[in-house]
């Protein structure tokens, strides 16, 4: 499981640049980009942690799961997906090119309880509070490199 989310630089902000600037934007991309995906992290975890999913507060767990955790002594409420904490322990961030970095887990086991989480209890993703948040903090990066141009 991978998040994607798509930034841009609108044209018109790089349409008074220099040749220089152009050359200092794209080779800040691939850091500015892989800084956004770790704050994309960083927002999924928390978000999670405080027992929010992409849209909001997360669903109760079953009854059946509640007496598990209980019999495990874990706790109920709020529901925040950390059981064990392996899960969100082995969300992690990598660069796949200079234009495209992901959010992905690093183990099968923890890969397939965030498909069924996600199925039941929508948290991989951005809200769009989230989206400008990311964007934002995209548009800060390159635009300090073309200032440092």
């Amino acid at each position: 499981m991978t998040v994607i989310l798509n930034l841009e630089i609108t044209p018109k902000d790089l349409t008074q640049i220099t040749a220089k600037q152009k050359q200092a934007v794209e080779s800040a991309l691939p850091k500015a980009i892989l800084r956004v995906a770790g704050l994309g992290r960083q927002i999924i975890k928390q978000r999670t942690e405080e027992g929010k999913g992409i849209n909001g507060k997360f669903r109760d767990y079953s009854q059946g799961y509640i007496k598990q955790l209980k019999k495990r002594g874990f706790p109920i409420d709020p529901v925040d997906l950390f059981a064990t904490g392996q899960m969100l322990r082995s969300m992690q961030v990598k660069s796949e090119s200079s234009r495209r970095a992901v959010i992905f887990f690093d183990n099968q086991q923890a890969t397939k309880k965030a498909n069924f989480n996600q199925r039941t209890r929508p948290f991989m993703g951005f809200n769009s509070k989230e989206k400008t948040r990311l964007q934002a903090r995209f548009t800060t990066d390159i635009k300090a490199a073309v200032g440092r141009a």
